[in-house]
């Protein structure tokens, strides 16, 4: 079996590596002497005659003090048995049985034509950027000039000219040896279809590249220099480029701002302009309408997004539409506002008459989405006194704002929305949250912490409930549940859990059979000791690596150790309201409704500290996995990594 180089992934040769014996490959042709763990042996690449070459077995890595060569097994076999790079995988593949199967090179072909694509696109922008310096760019420059654009700025986004010619960037790829067919998969050309005849799709317009989360170009923006229509042309849909899933600027807003929010803005020149006056958050769609796909981005890169749209009919037309867009996606510690622009004005021509300092004030005073979505209502309604509504007004606004706050997720958000409705309207929360959801609902609680102070909510949702029930004379947040047995015990054993009120009457632990400790991975065992133990939370300290995890188990670990060292006077109780209904909150409730194991006080610190150590011994040990894959590896890197790993081990033995 024989393959390109190119063509077998990268994956299967870091398992064929990993499978691999390096000293019995090198013993092959190298007399070695065991060393310890190591082998030592004369240099095969250089003459010497005391050793200076040895093999790690722990790293499967050779180097030669000597003459510095170094590498792996593929590297030794190609270096000092000259046998072809494709040959070398292949035979070692066969020997420690890993199979390179068609779907491994399919997929690994699909890569490589992904590379290809990106590389016409880099060669694109080069060309784009050369021509807008060049004398043909001349009326480009002008009018970018005459926009206001100074020359730092249009490096940093790299922006450039197509020049007015069929085949200039046509000609330049030709150069570099990029076939037709890439360009026009990637969107750089055009296909006449009678004659199946290809040109520039960008001709005479100003370039604006666009690029991913990775700094790479993927498509581009152009504005036109004459009356040609469109006005601006975008790339089309390209396996690298997706309107839907790109933001112009993000890369720059995620690289250079500090801030916690983005300011989404409707143009190219929009964001050019706020960054040049040090507005480095700014980011703009591609011509289309704000997506959902656009929004669940941002929220994950901030936890705030500011609309700011043209100050013309179709910029609040446009917010308006975010509005609604963003309703489904609102939960606790996402915010939305919006800057409205005076009429005649958009960002660009906004801070150039007022400058940077106003800019920033109206940041500080854009109005929140209830606050919008309230003052929309009003003028459909066409009221101007809130402080003097009729019964007809409160019920009209009711109706109105009905259908969008149905569409916010179950939660403290919603629940303030309704609250603030309440307000205006002078209805009863109750009533008024009953109307909206169509159902009666839990009412909530006041904002103490204490079980105490959940006792009038809990009773009115669970009335049949003697008052003695309730788990608040044994609890305390800052020391936990006490080893008092809880007082109910006429209802229930001493050692069942307590209800959860956060969680439906079918989902209670009460209702589930006490679980081993084994049945939880080790994230979840420790996230149920704190829920009981808070005080706990003191004992796990450089927990930072949780926040790689891809699990919901170990970034729900992360969200309660954070919460509790800054807030170690709270419990998990208070954090799993504010999770409730996300995806975190979700996984809570179902680690909750499996049942717990019960613990002395001694075993919980003991099992709290085991479970941790273990945790930070598997990351260290993916970490070195990782490392060790690289070529060459980061030796000083490896020597840390071993050595805590060490340290680990040590402690939990």
């Amino acid at each position: 079996m024989s393959f390109t180089a190119t063509r077998i992934p990268n994956e299967i040769i870091e398992e064929v590596l990993t499978k691999t014996d390096l000293a019995k490959v090198i013993g092959r042709y190298v007399a070695l002497k065991k060393n310890g763990k190591n082998y030592t042996a004369l240099c095969p690449f250089h003459g010497e005659k005391t050793p200076s070459f040895t093999i790690s077995t722990d790293k499967q890595l050779y180097h030669c003090f000597g003459c510095g060569e170094g590498g792996n097994a593929i590297t030794f076999l190609t270096k000092h048995a000259k046998i072809p790079f494709y040959q070398a995988i292949s035979d070692l593949a066969q020997e420690v049985g890993v199979y390179i199967s068609p779907q491994d090179i399919a997929k690994n072909e699909t890569q490589t034509k992904t590379k290809m694509l990106h590389q016409a696109l880099k060669y694109a922008e080069e060309f784009y950027i050369k021509q807008l310096k060049a004398p043909l760019g001349l009326q480009a420059r002008q009018y970018l000039i005459s926009r206001g654009l100074d020359g730092k700025t249009m490096d940093e986004f790299g922006v450039g000219f197509s020049p007015n010619a069929w085949d200039g960037l046509k000609n330049y790829l030709k150069e570099k040896k990029i076939d037709d067919s890439v360009s026009l998969e990637v969107g750089l050309f055009t296909e006449k279809q009678q004659t199946g005849h290809v040109y520039d799709r960008f001709r005479h317009r100003i370039m604006f590249p666009i690029k991913d989360a990775r700094g790479r170009t993927v498509g581009f923006g152009g504005r036109t220099l004459s009356d040609e229509k469109p006005k601006y042309l975008n790339s089309p849909e390209t396996p690298v480029f997706h309107k839907n899933k790109c933001l112009y600027g993000l890369y720059h807003a995620e690289k250079n701002s500090k801030e916690n929010y983005f300011i989404l803005v409707e143009g190219y020149l929009d964001v050019l302009s706020l960054v040049q006056f040090g507005i480095h958050s700014a980011i703009a769609t591609l011509g289309t309408a704000t997506s959902e796909e656009h929004l669940q981005m941002l929220f994950k890169l901030r936890s705030e997004i500011i609309f700011c749209f043209d100050g013309d009919a179709a910029g609040h037309q446009a917010a308006w539409r975010a509005l609604i867009k963003v309703l489904p996606l609102l939960q606790e510690g996402r915010i939305i506002k919006f800057i409205f622009l005076p009429e005649g004005d958009d960002p660009d021509s906004y801070i150039r008459k007022h400058g940077t300092e106003q800019f920033q004030l109206n940041i500080k005073q854009a109005t929140s989405l209830t606050d919008y979505l309230l003052k929309h209502i009003f003028n459909s309604l066409s009221i101007t006194d809130q402080q003097a509504l009729t019964i007809e007004q409160k019920a009209a606004i009711i109706h109105e704002s009905k259908t969008y706050i149905q569409k916010v997720p179950v939660g403290f958000y919603k629940k303030l929305m309704i609250q603030k409705l309440a307000h205006i309207t002078q209805l009863d929360e109750e009533s008024l949250e009953q109307g909206i959801s169509g159902k009666k609902v839990f009412s909530g609680y006041s904002s103490s912490n204490s079980y105490s102070s959940l006792n009038t909510a809990i009773k009115k949702e669970m009335g049949t409930m003697p008052e003695h029930n309730l788990p608040a004379d044994n609890y305390s947040a800052k020391e936990g549940y006490s080893a008092k047995p809880w007082t109910a015990q006429k209802y229930f054993n001493k050692k069942q859990p307590r209800p959860n009120p956060f969680l439906p009457t079918h989902l209670s632990s009460t209702n589930n059979a006490q679980q081993s400790l084994d049945h939880f991975a080790l994230e979840d065992r420790i996230v149920r000791i704190l829920y009981r133990s808070p005080q706990l939370a003191a004992l796990l300290t450089n927990f930072q690596f949780l926040k790689e995890s891809e699990k919901n188990s170990g970034q729900l670990l992360y969200k309660c150790i954070e919460f509790l060292a800054q807030q170690p006077e709270q419990n998990l109780s208070y954090l799993h309201g504010f999770l409730h209904g996300n995806t975190l909150g979700l996984y809570l409730d179902e680690l909750i409704a499996r049942g717990e194991f019960v613990l002395s006080k001694e075993e919980e610190t003991n099992e709290l500290e085991s479970s941790y150590r273990q945790l930070q011994l598997r990351f260290y040990q993916q970490a070195l996995d990782k490392e060790l894959r690289k070529q060459p590896p980061n030796i000083e890197r490896l020597t840390e990594l071993m050595q805590l790993q060490k340290n680990l081990k040590e402690k939990l033995s």
